[in-house]
Order: structure tokens, then C-alpha cells, then sequence
């Protein structure tokens, strides 16, 4: 994970909110990592963020009719899911 210099004029606050976002991914990273691991799911991490960042979920609505979809999962993106516990939802359902 890299951090870069962040600039925050204003006020401490911005200061501590940037420390805190860096310090929650480090952890999120970290801990999806080790159930990647226990899970015994071998991907990159590169891999592993670019698969799940393929995943995307919109809501449409048809003739008063709302429907979720969600794209295919791809990738390592279902062994990741699986082994954080996380179902996808169904491709398409009426709400």
C-alpha cells in the first residue's frame, strides 16, 4: 500500500480524517488478506483488486417494477467473496 503526501491546510481534522481513512485500509487490506490465506485463495493482490473492482450493481426500474443487477463475477472475484462470507446477490430480481 503507498501513501503520498496529503496536503491539509485547514484544520487538524483533515489531518486526523486522512490518517484515519490510511490506517482503515491498511487494516481492511490485512485483514482480507488473512481470510484470503485461511480461506487458501491464491491470487494477486493485484488481481484480487481488480476483479472485485469489476463488480458493479445498479437498480432499474421497468413498468413500476424495480430490479437489482449486478455484473457477472469474474476472476478470482467468487473465491474472494466466498471467503469473506459475502453471497452475491441473484444477476437479476424484482424487488
Amino acid at each position: 500500500m503507498r501513501l503520498r503526501p496529503s496536503f491539509h491546510h485547514k484544520n487538524s481534522e483533515n489531518v486526523l480524517g486522512h490518517l484515519l481513512a490510511c490506517f482503515l485500509a491498511l487494516y481492511l487490506a490485512a485483514l482480507l488478506r488473512r481470510k484470503l490465506s485461511a480461506a487458501g485463495v491464491e491470487a494477486q493482490w493485484d488481481e484480487v483488486m481488480r476483479d472485485l473492482s469489476r463488480l458493479r450493481a445498479v437498480t432499474v426500474k421497468l413498468d413500476g417494477e424495480r430490479f437489482p443487477l449486478r455484473s457477472p463475477v469474474r476472476g478470482c472475484a467468487g473465491r474472494v467473496l466466498q471467503a469473506v462470507g459475502v453471497r452475491p446477490p441473484a444477476l437479476a430480481t424484482p424487488l
